[in-house]
């Protein structure tokens, strides 16, 4: 597929850049970036995700996983205060756009924008 590619399994969500430079245990005492993240983005959900990228530099990408990182078969038991029925996990929606293109031998430039919504989650 020239400009189109489909993900789809458990995966590491792509919603954002930070999953790229984020440190692992050994060294963060180097990352000044570390656990500074309002949303941490380093995790593993089920879904599918489909890409456009384009030669021109210009992307796209759009994506619905199961929502909650800790799955589990137990029937939650908690009332949702909002729709008073029982808390159940619902999917999660993400996106991105951006561009990124090599303009000369030692410069790039890259700006992408991501969305991540998940409308409530299930608590036990």
């Amino acid at each position: 597929m020239k400009y189109l590619t489909l993900k789809v399994g458990a995966y590491d969500v792509d919603y954002g850049d930070q999953h790229y430079r984020r440190s692992d245990g050994g060294n963060t005492i180097y990352n000044s970036f570390i656990e500074n993240y309002i949303l941490e983005e380093f995790d593993t959900e089920i879904g599918c995700e489909v890409y456009f990228h384009h030669d021109s530099g210009w992307m796209g990408l759009l994506g619905i996983t199961n929502g909650p990182l800790n799955l589990t078969v137990v029937v939650s038991t908690k009332i949702d205060a909002a729709t008073v029925e029982l808390n159940k996990p619902t999917p999660a929606l993400h996106a991105k756009i951006g561009y990124d293109k090599q303009i000369y031998l030692d410069l790039r430039f890259r700006q992408k924008g991501s969305f991540y919504n998940v409308k409530s989650v299930l608590r036990q």
